[in-house]
């Protein structure tokens, strides 16, 4: 629970919200170690401009991680309250003395019988999207070229499956996910 007594679920650390309540935290309350961060933050991104807006932080990605992530990748140093939510949210697993996992730290409860965890399942749905732009390539070389043969869709799996490296998966069971994955999505092969 939080001061306000709310229950905090182990991801909320991970979120927009909190995120938010740091940003407001830095700028209104005399803490050390954010202040620190904030004039540090603010020294080295003397030049960014208008590359970084922190209020805009949340159209970078879905959570702070990923912001975090994003900002770390283009080059950029990401805003204290992004650095201070991380934090949170490792010395929160740490602290739980193996309560939670750093799944739900990060990401809420996510693990599901036979799917795994969060990096298996982005993984899982990496391999469908590039099969999807496989398939739409197959397709695309057909319309130009009417005369060529067209491969079957399992045989295609069977090629897409040995080029990347999915051993241990036969093509109809990755096909039968790859169809579950679409509905998902609500993406047509049309």
């Amino acid at each position: 629970m939080d001061n306000k007594g709310k229950t905090i679920q182990p991801n909320y650390y991970n979120t927009w919200e909190y995120v938010r309540e740091e940003r407001e935290r830095i700028k209104t309350e005399n803490y050390d170690i954010p202040n620190s961060l904030e004039a540090a933050w603010k020294r080295v991104t003397s030049n960014y401009k208008d590359y970084i807006r922190r209020n805009e932080d949340e159209t970078v990605a879905a959570t702070p991680l990923g912001a975090f992530l994003y900002y770390i990748e283009v080059g950029l140093y990401p805003p204290p309250e992004l650095l201070l939510a991380i934090a949170t949210c490792f010395r929160l697993y740490e602290d739980a003395e193996g309560a939670f996992e750093l799944d739900e730290v990060l990401f809420g409860s996510r693990k599901k019988k036979g799917v795994g965890n969060y990096s298996a399942q982005l993984s899982r749905n990496r391999l469908y999207e590039l099969f999807s732009i496989t398939k739409y390539f197959e397709r695309r070389k057909k319309e130009v070229n009417p005369d060529r043969q067209s491969k079957s869709t399992t045989a295609l799996a069977e090629e897409f499956i040995h080029q990347n490296s999915a051993n241990g998966v036969d093509a109809e069971s990755f096909l039968r996910g790859y169809r579950r994955w679409k509905k998902r999505q609500d993406i047509s092969d049309k």
